[in-house]
């Protein structure tokens, strides 16, 4: 599987927060530009890869928010205490998360992706916070839908825990 993933560079043939695509010794620079596009990012994909991808989810902003809140929230272990501003954009209404495990609402999930700018390794740890959020939801949604299964089937999964 190729591994896809943020390259911050100076160098003059890639520029910050380019995406790259590389699968052995082949790489690919799918630009900002390109990324939303996704034909083209599939294509690139298919032809260094062979993934073929077959269903995506395209997010803004406004939807991380609302999806977090929809399910009630998501635990997530924050790696790094700091303030971000809100989904408006706004810092006069910060957003200010402390290092450690907590549950984050909407718009704390939403800080906790964006932030980038006292992170270690910036766009590279904004990334990986990024999968922690993507994570988090996951689970929180194959929770209630075992849940779910679960009382359909008439199974008391408490008996499994």
């Amino acid at each position: 599987l190729p591994m896809v993933c943020h390259l911050i560079a100076t160098t003059s043939e890639l520029h910050t927060k380019d995406t790259i695509v590389v699968v052995g010794p082949n790489m690919d620079i799918i630009t900002k530009t390109v990324a939303p596009c996704k034909t083209v990012l599939q294509e690139k994909l298919q032809v260094h890869g062979n993934v073929d991808i077959k269903y995506y989810v395209r997010v803004n902003f406004n939807a991380v928010v609302k999806l977090v809140d929809a399910i009630g929230g998501i635990t997530v272990d924050v790696n790094k205490s700091f303030c971000e501003q809100d989904s408006k954009r706004d810092f006069d209404n910060q957003i200010c998360l402390r290092k450690g495990l907590q549950k984050l609402n909407g718009e704390e999930a939403l800080a906790y992706a964006r932030h980038r700018k006292t992170l270690s390794q910036g766009d590279i740890s904004r990334g990986e916070n990024q999968m922690q959020i993507i994570e988090a939801i996951i689970y929180v949604l194959l929770t209630v839908l075992i849940g779910l299964l679960a009382a359909w089937a008439g199974v008391n999964i408490a008996k499994f825990l």
